[in-house]
């Protein structure tokens, strides 16, 4: 019984000590703004910002294909007006200190954070968009190459299983 006394209690202290590395303290806090800072991530927020905007429009074009010219300005206009409303309030920035939280303790994200201080970590800042840009117009361009075999072997195989859609 004593056994199995200490098993618990060894059991949930190291439960409590990884809860604790995860804690979001003002010093963590701290450390995040500054990685988000040397990162650029507004720009990030941009960049997803300009992705939206550009699918939106590709899919209202596909089924539209005289649209006005104003189509696009005026959801350009709407995206970032939600997008700025949504930093202004604090939510997305509280957000991305929870998750940066999770995934990084204190000492993690220091080091991070002195990494992005290297040249090779602002060069990281500045090309990242750009390979992100360039990864998702392959991706994209992959996507549209396969998506005609995709249904096709859906369609086989709802009809296969009965499936009427």
């Amino acid at each position: 019984m004593k056994k199995l006394f200490v098993l618990i209690i060894l059991i949930s202290n190291v439960y409590v000590l990884n809860v604790r590395a995860d804690e979001l303290t003002p010093e963590k806090t701290a450390v995040i703004d500054e990685l988000l800072v040397l990162s650029n991530a507004e720009q990030a927020g941009v960049l997803m910002g300009k992705a939206i905007v550009q699918s939106m429009y590709s899919g209202i074009q596909e089924v539209n294909p005289n649209l006005d010219p104003k189509v696009l300005s005026i959801l350009e206009e709407v995206v970032f007006e939600l997008i700025d409303e949504d930093k202004d309030n604090g939510e997305f920035k509280r957000q991305l200190h929870e998750i940066y939280s999770k995934h990084f303790t204190t000492n993690e994200l220091r080091d991070i954070v002195a990494f992005y201080k290297t040249p090779t970590g602002q060069k990281t800042v500045t090309a990242m968009p750009l390979i992100i840009q360039d990864s998702m117009k392959i991706n994209q361009g992959k996507a549209q190459q396969i998506m005609p075999r995709i249904m096709q072997k859906l369609a086989a195989r709802f009809k296969e299983e009965g499936i009427d859609l």
